[in-house]
């Protein structure tokens, strides 16, 4: 082999990273030896395509690689062992994870499937949202209850109160009446006495009366209720020794109302729903408390008088 030859050996051996050297014979030319080749190990590695069915954000080896948009792939140079790659998709909510140990070369394709955990995540957060609707509503319901509950134990209290305070003022009526009566005995022929008529052929009605108390402490009483059915007359427990008496009746079933609107000798006075009497200074017993106003009746005798309530 010429020295061009051997140049050219030279290069293409040194091409190839194997070393030679010159050996000199006793008594000859020099030759060629060749070195023991020096084996440089190279890293083996692999590509790794990496595919994301939604548009993510990627990881390798918890370094950030960059967005794929949605049906796209990247690319990336791996070397041979265990590696971790996650994805997440870009408003953060849905992630997977994988962990692959690459040996082999060439490409490597790894998918990245997101839709279905999306789509699972979706299906949770409804089912929360309808279990927080649900429960929402349980609790709105209960507390409906609850309130309805105190309500009627509030009512049920309110009852019981007013029946008590009703029959406190019954008897307060029935002790009062009982009085008036021997007080009207006892007056003889000086007093004062009415009689109701109810000339409506088709309501009832119902009739309250002021009056001087007739003793000698100058008080009014105000006395109800009288109920007289259509075209029925009573004589109500009532005496006085004054001849100004008050009245102010309605009709039970219709819009029938006896009042001293617009007469300027009418009288504001307070009443209730149930029978009552109330002398000035006393309290007013009852319930459903309202003021009417009172027309104005002059008897110029003494004895019996007769006070109708026409429906014409």
């Amino acid at each position: 082999m010429n020295a061009k030859c051997r140049l050219a050996v030279w290069f293409v051996i040194a091409g190839l990273t194997v070393g030679v050297a010159l050996a000199q014979q006793p008594g000859g030319p020099p030759m060629i030896v060749p070195k023991k080749p020096i084996v440089r190990p190279v890293a083996a590695s692999a590509t790794l395509v990496v595919h994301c069915d939604l548009a993510c954000n990627w990881k390798l080896d918890g370094e950030d690689k960059g967005r794929i948009e949605a049906g796209e792939s990247a690319k990336a140079k791996v070397k041979h062992g265990q590696h971790i790659l996650a994805a997440v998709t870009t408003d953060a909510k849905d992630r997977v994870q994988q962990t692959c140990d690459i040996k082999g070369s060439g490409q490597i394709i790894v998918d990245f499937v997101l839709q279905p955990v999306r789509d699972v995540r979706l299906v949770a957060e409804q089912a929360a949202r309808e279990q927080q609707e649900r429960e929402r509503q349980a609790r709105e319901q209960a507390a409906r209850e609850q309130q309805q509950r105190e309500r009627q134990a509030e009512e049920a209290r309110k009852r019981e109160a007013d029946q008590r305070t009703i029959q406190s003022a019954q008897e307060f009526s029935d002790k009062y009446e009982a009085w008036l009566k021997a007080r009207r005995t006892q007056m003889g022929s000086e007093v004062v006495t009415v009689r109701l008529k109810n000339e409506c052929a088709t309501d009832s009605i119902r009739v309250v009366i002021r009056f001087q108390v007739p003793d000698d402490s100058g008080h009014w009483v105000t006395s109800g209720w009288w109920i007289l059915k259509p075209n029925e007359s009573l004589r109500p427990t009532f005496a006085t020794a004054v001849r100004d008496v008050y009245f102010w009746a309605e009709g039970t079933s219709s819009t029938y109302v006896w009042n001293g609107d617009g007469k300027s000798d009418s009288i504001a006075v307070p009443v209730v729903s149930n029978n009552f009497v109330q002398e000035d200074g006393n309290n007013l017993i009852g319930v459903n408390q309202k003021t009417v106003n009172m027309f104005h009746s002059v008897f110029k005798a003494w004895g019996e008088h007769t006070q109708s309530f026409s429906c014409k």
